[in-house]
Parts: structure tokens; C-alpha cells; sequence
């Protein structure tokens, strides 16, 4: 089975998609911005690839058409589905760039869009979304500012904010990638990508209690590089681990191309930092690897995604790839090539999972395509994972 389209939409380009699974429906849920409306769009897919309703609209239409809307990020609880994404006047403020929450019963939202952030934010850098043991969510953000940049806001089950926002660094510097996972245990672990001068471009990361109680300073793994290359990105395991994956950069190629790989590291929240283990998407040596994504399965197993070309030649076509790993096995089976078809890049690559005790473990990977007079649209595939890897 090949890649198939996800959105219908066709007026403006379809970009910037996420992906999370809807496990009390078997299905998974897309969110993506809309460059015909500048809003944003979500369609649900079920586990054998097909597309399942119309499209559906996250977003509203603001007065005069005059809010643009971009880099939603999505994470699903029992039926109800959160939505973040950035938004600012397509004119001068007011009001300023602004992160927004937006609580959707399937595919209805219940509720007016909520505003996240109190203060000015980094519009380059996507919030996250996490499910909390409640029912509720919480978001995490990078702030506009220096001091207090890393920001967090949790919410009730019914969208509505609890408690106040949270600072979550606590070195200034201008960090940046704020992203965000619920633990086993109920904890969480924000992470983000070191902004200080010397060093910077590294993984830096907190746990909090539910209450956004610190449980750790701030922690500094050996992850060198997480960030500098595209957004990083974080997944928790059923085991109590949580694994982060970047792209790994080594030297230039004798095309002038950097070779680069997507690496997924192992850490455990209890521990000091220390990298327990790492799976790779294979040598740096002739390619080059962007866009990396997670997504966990049961018995401390993940998946791990990324978009690659030859970094040898100037005719090659970017390909989205996946690979089964475990924190135990590392890589399990081939790697899997997910697209199918020519593109002029492929990239925001995205990756949820749905399983259970009675169907097969299925994987959805949703990505942004570019044909060559620059048209960009959503597509997507849906794999199965068992013992031996992953296949169509």
C-alpha cells in the first residue's frame, strides 16, 4: 500500500501537519494549516489507510479574515481531542502573536478557542500538547523573552485553564522548541533545545509532578546537537523511559551536501541524564536525514521516523522512512520505506500510534509533500508493527 492524500482542501497550500491516535475510535486524528483560509483543518484516518469523513475545521474564522494561523500540534484523551497552535494579524497588532487551545468532541469543537499564553512568544517555534491524567491537557510554549522563556499552561478536562502558567527553565537564555510528554507515573518531562552561548544547541530537560511541581532541576544529557538541525522531538515509553530523537550532523559530502542521520535516545526521568541507549536511522555516510518522529508502542517499543535523500547527487528524490526500535533491541526488522511516488521535498513528518489487546498495532505517519511548482498538500500511510518489525 502506497501513501494516500489526507486532505481535500486544494485552494492555498496544506502544510505543517500533526498526527495522534483516537484509541477509544481506532482512529487517528490529522491537523494541519490551511493556506487557502489560514485556519486550521483536522481529518480523521482509520487503521487500514482510508480517510474517514469530510475534512473538519479546528479553528474559527476570525472578524475581517485578518488572523493567521499556523503549526498546530494535536494530542487526543477518551473522545475529545486538543488542538495549539500559534496565531497573529495578518496587519499590525493588536492583539499580539498568541498561542490557542481549542477542545474538540470528535470532530465538533465544544467551546471557543482559548488563549494559552499571557506574554509575548517565539512564533518560530511550534507549542505542544500532552493528555494529563485527568482528562485535561497540558501545553508548552517558547516565550518571547530571555528570562523565564520556557513556558506551560495546564488544563481541565472541559478546556478550561488550571492553575497558573508555569516557568519551566530556569537558566536564561533564548531556548528554544518547547515540547512536552506525559509519563507513565503521571508525571510529565519538558524538554527543550539549549539557548546559552557556549554549548547551546543541546537537550535540556525537567520533570514536573501534575501539579507542575518540579521533580528535577534542569537536566543536561549527553544529546549534542538536539535542535541545531530541525526540531527535536520527545515520546514516553510504557516502561517509565522517554525517548527524544534529532538529527545527528557529521561532515559535508563531496557533493557539499551535510550527511546527517536521525538518532533516538533512551533516558530515564529518574536517572541523571544518562543516555541508556540509542537507535539510529542508519550511517550518516551518503545521505542526508531531516525531519525526525516518534511515536510509542507497547513494551517500551517506538518507532522511529524521517525523511532522507542522497546527499551524493542532485538527482534524488526525499523519501519518508521508518524503523521499529525498543530501548532494549534498539532497531527491530528493516527499515521501512513509507512514501511512494516522486516529490520535490517531503518534510514535517509526524507519527501516532493505535493499539490494543483485540487489533493489530498500527502506525500513522503524516507529512507534508512539495510538487515542483511549489503546491504542498498532506499525505499519510499507515503501517503495522509486530514482533518482526514494520510492514504495509
Amino acid at each position: 500500500m502506497g501513501d494516500f492524500a489526507v486532505n481535500t482542501s486544494t485552494a492555498g497550500g496544506q502544510s505543517q501537519p500533526c498526527a495522534d491516535a483516537l484509541f477509544s475510535s481506532a482512529l487517528f486524528t490529522a491537523v494541519w494549516a490551511d493556506g487557502g483560509d489560514a485556519g486550521i483543518k483536522g481529518r480523521h484516518v482509520n487503521t487500514t489507510g482510508t480517510p474517514v469523513g469530510p475534512e473538519f475545521v479546528v479553528s474559527d474564522t476570525s472578524p475581517g479574515n485578518n488572523t493567521n494561523r499556523q503549526r498546530p500540534f494535536v494530542d487526543s484523551i477518551g473522545t475529545d481531542t486538543f488542538t495549539a497552535w500559534v496565531e497573529q494579524p495578518f496587519d499590525l497588532p493588536p492583539p499580539a502573536p498568541h498561542v490557542v487551545l481549542r477542545r474538540l468532541a470528535g470532530t465538533q469543537p465544544v467551546g471557543p478557542p482559548v488563549r494559552v499564553s499571557t506574554d509575548s512568544i517565539d512564533l518560530t517555534c511550534p507549542p505542544t500538547v500532552t493528555r494529563m491524567i485527568d482528562g485535561g491537557c497540558l501545553v508548552t510554549w517558547t516565550g518571547g523573552g530571555e528570562q523565564q522563556r520556557i513556558r506551560a499552561q495546564r488544563f481541565g478536562p472541559g478546556g478550561q485553564k488550571a492553575g497558573a502558567e508555569i516557568a519551566v527553565n530556569t537558566s536564561p537564555a533564548f531556548h528554544t522548541d518547547a515540547t512536552v510528554t506525559l509519563l507513565n507515573d503521571g508525571d510529565y518531562v519538558a524538554a527543550w533545545t539549549d539557548g546559552e552561548a557556549a554549548g547551546g544547541g543541546g537537550l535540556v530537560y525537567r520533570v514536573f509532578g501534575f501539579d507542575g511541581t518540579p521533580r528535577t532541576g534542569e537536566v543536561r544529557p549527553d544529546v549534542t546537537g538536539f535542535g541545531r538541525l530541525g526540531r527535536g522531538v520527545l515520546t514516553a515509553l510504557d516502561n517509565g523511559r522517554f525517548v527524544v530523537a534529532h538529527i545527528n550532523a557529521t561532515i559535508l559530502s563531496d557533493l557539499g551536501v551535510l550527511q546527517t542521520t536521525a538518532v533516538a535516545s533512551v533516558l530515564d526521568p529518574a536517572g541523571d541524564g544518562e543516555v541508556i541507549a540509542s537507535a539510529f536511522a542508519g550511517s550518516p555516510k551518503h545521505f542526508h536525514r531531516t525531519s525526525p518522529a516518534l511515536t510509542a508502542l507497547p513494551g517500551g517499543r517506538f518507532v522511529l521516523g524521517w525523511v532522507e535523500e542522497s546527499a551524493d547527487t542532485v538527482d534524488t528524490v526525499p523519501t519518508v522512512m521508518a524503523q521499529l526500535c525498543s530501548d532494549s533491541q534498539l532497531e527491530i526488522g528493516p527499515k521501512v520505506q513509507v512514501s511512494s511516488g516522486t516529490a520535490k521535498d517531503r518534510f514535517g513528518l509526524s507519527a501516532a500510534a493505535v493499539f490494543s489487546s483485540d487489533i493489530p498495532q498500527k502506525v500513522f505517519l503524516s507529512w507534508t509533500a512539495m510538487t515542483d511548482d511549489g503546491d504542498t498538500s498532506i499525505r499519510g500511510s499507515v503501517l503495522t508493527a509486530d514482533a518482526g518489525g514494520l510492514s504495509f
